[in-house]
């Protein structure tokens, strides 16, 4: 008898090389497992964009004053981990600033644990993100690895624009901004969603930058729950960017993360 067709597992990721060869890290080798849970006060923040939301931040020395109450949900696999760099589920090798946000926030009171999301991937396109892309998928599978396991996020946060500052025109941008929006609301996370204001590219052309910088704004619409987040190209230079004045380093990190939670807090009213 002719078996039934096996049906695609929503939770597997196909995994592309980004141009430097590197895929998501999901190596736990080091790493604690904790039990999945949600506690009262307990805040889940998804992550997305290409180098500057992933694990790309150097030397990486920041040391979370709260980093017993900083977790990491892994897409990879479904786990709970405390939250050391490199995180789980995105790419790079280094920090994050997402590991700053979540330190700031606690000590702001905003939330007594945060588990983060990260789901980025350098050298990224939003095209690749949008219904089609080559990574579209992966929020997918996110997105039901977090409803199957009562961690929708409180908000999610898109870090990316730089590849896109090579000619993308802003409506372009806007419009496949929206599908990637879309496609976490077809796969039941309705969380408000934050786009940072960026697209510096070191010696790029303003007019093209400023095409990205308009698509992200435009983007925006209080209806379809998204909102315009930091505009994080107003650091550049060595003391914020690494020697290629392209990704941030430590001190960046945390100055970064003070303009996405002052953005998130003034919009949520948290």
């Amino acid at each position: 008898m002719r078996g039934a067709v096996s049906q695609i597992d929503p939770f597997i990721l196909r995994e592309i090389l980004d141009i430097n060869g590197a895929v998501a890290n999901y190596n736990t080798d080091g790493k604690t497992q904790v039990a999945i849970s949600r506690p009262p006060g307990c805040g889940v923040i998804l992550s997305i964009g290409q180098s500057n939301a992933s694990n790309q931040i150097f030397p990486g020395a920041f040391v979370p004053a709260n980093a017993a109450n900083i977790l990491n949900f892994n897409i990879g696999n479904g786990g709970m981990y405390q939250a050391t760099k490199p995180l789980l589920g995105a790419n790079g090798s280094g920090s994050t600033i997402w590991l700053n946000l979540a330190d700031q926030l606690i000590t702001a009171g905003v939330y007594t644990k945060i588990i983060l999301v990260p789901i980025a991937i350098g050298a990224t396109y939003v095209a690749d993100w949008a219904a089609g892309g080559r990574l579209n998928h992966r929020i997918a599978a996110a997105s039901l690895r977090c409803v199957t396991s009562g961690l929708i996020p409180d908000f999610i946060c898109w870090q990316q624009g730089e590849n896109d500052a090579g000619g993308t025109s802003a409506a372009d941008y806007a419009a496949r901004l929206r599908s990637v929006v879309q496609t976490f609301r077809d796969n039941g996370v309705s969380s408000p969603f934050f786009t940072a204001i960026s697209a510096h590219v070191p010696s790029g052309n303003p007019t093209l930058m400023n095409r990205v910088r308009q698509g992200q704004a435009d983007a925006a619409s209080a209806p379809l729950g998204i909102y315009i987040g930091p505009d994080t190209d107003v650091y550049t230079g060595v003391t914020y960017r690494d020697v290629s004045d392209l990704h941030f380093n430590d001190n960046g990190a945390g100055s970064v993360a003070t303009l996405w939670m002052s953005a998130i807090r003034t919009t949520l009213g948290i």
